[in-house]
């Protein structure tokens, strides 16, 4: 490892070095491993070796390690250790706060995205309800009127249908409909006077039916549609931008840990043997 003449300054003042550059290499080291273990992440699922992609200035690991020199045009040695030691840790602590405001960013649009697709693929207690709902299952522009969609388990069919009617005043008789099932619930409409809607959806869940909050739109599969696309491109955008930065950082971080690892070399090898000559 080449490494420089540093300014000593005193006994005393190198003594606490050292144990600051014991702290430092700790947190060092977990910069380095959090952004090797992101960048696993990133890769999973590519044709990408991840030891092909941990690169400090463009070399893998071990031969940056073994072809290392101190940087002077980034640390200049006429400044004090101490300096030179609070320059590495901005460095560091700075991409520490990119990676993560970075990584919550990224995080929120790859949930926003998951909740997206989970109700295109989910249940029907659960799913997205347009382009399942048709115009004709429901009863629109009525004063009085309106259709509430209802998730009801396939073991509840028959309690729906024996207490529907008379979960509430006020619901229309004989206006349920079964318009849709999968392997766990079916969908029904039923149709109750606007007035009621609130009591009769308390009434449908104390009955472990599921009232569904939908509202009939034209435009509304479209603009699902569009959302979907939309943050399909939002995620695949910024996973792109924060698997740069990772690969970028991971080097840039190995590379201040290195240089840390040289100043504690140096320190200890003067508290141990003494000034060099």
């Amino acid at each position: 490892m080449n490494i420089p003449d540093f300014k000593i300054g005193t006994l005393d003042a190198l003594v606490l070095l050292s144990d600051d550059l014991v702290k430092y290499d700790t947190v060092f080291e977990q910069s380095v491993n959090k952004l090797a273990d992101m960048l696993n992440t990133l890769l999973r699922g590519q044709q990408a070796n991840l030891q092909d992609q941990l690169l400090v200035n463009d070399k893998p690991i071990d031969q940056y390690i073994s072809t290392f020199t101190w940087n002077a045009m980034k640390y200049r040695t006429d400044k004090s250790l101490q300096e030179t030691t609070a320059t590495l840790s901005q460095e560091v602590t700075a991409i520490d706060n990119v990676m993560k405001n970075k990584l919550n960013l990224y995080t929120q649009n790859k949930n926003a995205l998951q909740t997206l697709q989970r109700k295109q693929t989910g249940n029907l207690s659960v799913r997205n309800l347009n382009g399942i709902v048709k115009k004709q299952h429901c009863v629109l522009n009525s004063e009085f009127l309106t259709t509430l969609i209802v998730a009801v388990p396939k073991t509840l069919f028959k309690q729906w249908n024996n207490r529907y009617e008379t979960l509430t005043d006020m619901v229309v008789p004989r206006s349920s409909v079964k318009i849709a099932e999968d392997e766990e619930f079916g969908l029904f409409t039923v149709t109750v006077f606007k007035r009621t809607v609130d009591e009769f959806s308390h009434k449908a869940r104390e009955e472990r039916f599921i009232p569904r909050d939908f509202t009939y739109d034209e435009d509304a599969l479209q603009t699902q549609q569009r959302e979907l696309e939309e943050a399909s491109a939002t995620e695949r955008e910024q996973q792109a931008e924060l698997l740069r930065l990772t690969k970028t950082n991971f080097g840039e971080t190995f590379a201040s840990w290195l240089h840390l690892k040289a100043l504690r070399v140096f320190v200890e090898s003067v508290l141990r043997y003494g000034l060099p000559p």
